[in-house]
């Protein structure tokens, strides 16, 4: 049987949330659908040993306008990472150590360097194609601009900090969508992108902002561990199927899923052109998380290698029942299963070579078919030509998502930026809710 409604929201990401959110408070008959057994999109509170962790998207800060409205919205709080006192760097074919204070203060001398015409490609942050200069630049990889550096060592701590940020080897990620734009969006303040990139975290969870978010929508139907297969554009209407064979028709459509996931869904009209090559394209986040288990209380660190290592970046999270608990990433799913305790330890053993792994874990977003990458990694040239298509609606059927925000693109924040920027679009297409 048909289900009828004023707007279907697909997917229940932090985009889909806040997209049912808008519509729905303007008095709208809403149905979110989530292909996952769960709410929350590429974010994720789960299980690791007796632990629960942030298996996806984690770190907030008040430079992010959305999110920090969110967290005094549902009287949330956040917490602090731990603070390292060792840092651990191979650079140069060699490993280091020191202090964190010598490793960040390194790392601080070449991200200024790196990101030197920060200001003038992005001279309103939250404008991303408002300057020439990005088009003009946006051809460049991070692995262009790292080849411009003398320092060896200057140069394979930038390879480690942009990879790690990019979910992705230096040369697949964009240098104006990566890192110029991951610069700007911190108030053009190279230490407030480090300390946005992973020095607080909500002390209730990712878990604790979704359940705040789905609290304010009662009267939203939310169909979880249904999968949208196709979307129909006809007489005005907007017909969604799920593989259950249900069909729901709606005055409009949001449709908040990962670039990546796009293709899944079958388009009637197809997508325009712009959207199709991109999708067909990926984005080129599809690198790893992993947490792994040490054994022993180890010194709280901070470690760092280039990208041609399996991890480019672990750091300590906290001391349990005896043993150091460290969170890692990697810029490819592909030459690192983080479910196998011995690759793991072979990769943090190089920069750690006292490291016994007790146990390992994560979850694999890459080849998650509902997410099909990590966060949002342009390639070069890829945010130029298409973040405006990606942005723009087809008829009756709007576009959210972290990837298409105008400003924290990839985070917690771009998503709800932009699933409020389309629910009320969305709302004016209607022409309200009655």
């Amino acid at each position: 049987m048909t289900q009828e409604c004023d707007a279907v929201v697909v997917g229940g990401g932090f985009a889909g949330l806040a997209a049912a959110r808008e519509l729905a408070h303007a008095g709208a008959k809403v149905t979110l659908i989530e292909a996952r057994e769960r709410l929350g999109g590429r974010t994720r509170n789960g299980p690791f040993g007796s632990l629960v962790v942030e298996l996806g998207g984690a770190y907030v800060h008040w430079t992010q306008p959305f999110v920090w409205t969110e967290i005094h919205r549902y009287g949330l709080s956040i917490e602090a990472t731990t603070t390292p006192d060792r840092g651990i760097w191979i650079a140069d074919g060699r490993r280091r150590e020191g202090s964190s204070e010598e490793l960040f203060g390194t790392l601080s001398e070449g991200l200024e360097w790196f990101c030197r015409d920060v200001r003038e490609v992005f001279p309103t942050p939250h404008q991303p194609l408002l300057s020439e200069r990005v088009a003009e630049l946006d051809h460049l990889s991070l692995q262009d601009r790292l080849d411009e550096v003398e320092d060896p060592v200057i140069r394979d701590l930038l390879d480690a900090a942009f990879s790690s940020l990019a979910s992705a080897p230096a040369r697949e990620a964009g240098l104006v969508s990566t890192a110029l734009r991951g610069c700007a969006v911190a108030a053009w303040d190279v230490g407030l992108m480090l300390e946005a990139n992973g020095s607080y975290g909500l002390a209730e969870g990712t878990e604790g902002l979704v359940r705040g978010m789905r609290g304010d929508l009662p009267d939203v139907s939310v169909l979880e561990g249904t999968e949208v297969v196709a979307l129909r554009r006809e007489g005005g209407r907007v017909s969604v199927h799920t593989g259950e064979g249900g069909e729901f028709t709606a005055r409009t459509c949001v449709v908040a899923l990962p670039v990546n996931a796009l293709g899944n869904v079958t388009f009637t009209p197809g997508l325009s052109d712009g959207r199709r090559r991109v999708v067909q394209e990926g984005l080129a986040g599809r690198g790893v998380k992993l947490w792994a288990l040490l054994r022993g209380e180890l010194d709280h660190f901070f470690a760092m290698s280039p990208d041609d290592h399996g991890v480019t970046l672990v750091e300590s999270d906290a001391h349990v029942d005896g043993n150091t608990l460290v969170v890692g990433f990697g810029p490819s799913a592909r030459d690192l299963d983080i479910h196998d305790p011995r690759a793991v330890q072979e990769a943090i053993r190089r920069l750690l070579p006292e490291a016994d792994v007790v146990a390992t874990g994560g979850h694999d977003w890459t080849n998650d078919p509902f997410s099909g990458g990590t966060y949002c990694t342009f390639r070069p040239g890829q945010m130029s030509r298409s973040l405006a298509d990606l942005q723009r609606p087809e008829g009756s059927i709007f576009f959210a998502g972290s990837e298409i925000a105008n400003g924290w693109a990839g985070y917690i924040d771009g998503a709800i930026e932009s699933g409020i920027k389309a629910g009320r679009d969305a709302l004016a297409h209607m022409g309200g809710a009655g």
